[in-house]
């Protein structure tokens, strides 16, 4: 578990590696009266996006990791990584895959 929190804390910590260049850009841009150059703050903008979702989704990942032992076991498959994380942790068909899953049992 170590393993995987020093991983998001990691991509966490990375991320403030190009917000830091953009923050900088932008506070020279503005002692020096300078235009800023939109594409690199852009770029490093996207950066900063790409890391944080990469972060959230590990750590999306293991949250259903920590909750799955206390599922039933006919539920567990719920916290796969292949089901996808939204802004909701199971989804937004977690009521339509709770169903579904409670239907086959009664097969």
């Amino acid at each position: 578990m170590d393993a995987k929190l020093q991983k998001f804390q990691g991509t966490v910590a990375k991320s403030s590696v190009p917000l830091l260049r953009l923050m900088d850009e932008l506070l020279h841009n503005k002692l020096d009266g300078t235009t800023p150059n939109v594409n690199k703050l852009l770029a490093d903008a996207g950066d900063v996006l790409r890391m944080l979702s990469s972060a959230f989704c590990d750590m999306s990942h293991k949250r259903k990791e920590l909750i799955k032992p206390d599922l039933h076991y006919s539920f567990q498959s719920l916290c796969s990584p292949q089901n996808k994380v939204t802004d909701l942790l199971f989804g937004d068909d977690l009521s339509a895959k709770v169903k579904n899953i409670a239907d086959a049992q009664q097969m």
